[in-house]
């Protein structure tokens, strides 16, 4: 996003939701983002990176009220990432099929 700000192939940061007008640096950092989520999915499921998370303690952990709780399970480690990445997905299909506006700044 950054890259695609500084170098000024996108006025404004709002313009990453709107990749359906096909801007070259908004694609490009769609493509890193898709790239992460199958590398991310590739290590927890295929090299086992779920079990690796699952040895660190407070790797991953989350508040119910003021109790801590450790997600320590390597299949809720993956179950926790589906359903992030099932949340990611449909936030880049509503992104494609929506005509998100732009904020006027003028």
């Amino acid at each position: 996003m950054g890259f695609g700000c500084t170098i000024g192939g996108i006025p404004s940061v709002w313009h990453y939701f709107r990749p359906r007008d096909g801007n070259p640096f908004v694609l490009a950092w769609f493509g890193s983002v898709f790239f992460l989520w199958i590398a991310g999915a590739f290590w927890l499921f295929i090299k086992d990176g779920a079990k690796t998370l699952a040895k660190h303690p407070g790797a991953i952990e989350f508040r119910i009220g003021f109790k801590r709780k450790d997600i320590s399970n390597p299949t809720m480690i993956k179950a926790l990432w589906l359903l992030c990445l099932a949340g990611g997905i449909i936030g880049v299909v509503m992104m494609w099929i929506m005509d998100i506006p732009l904020p006027n700044f003028r």
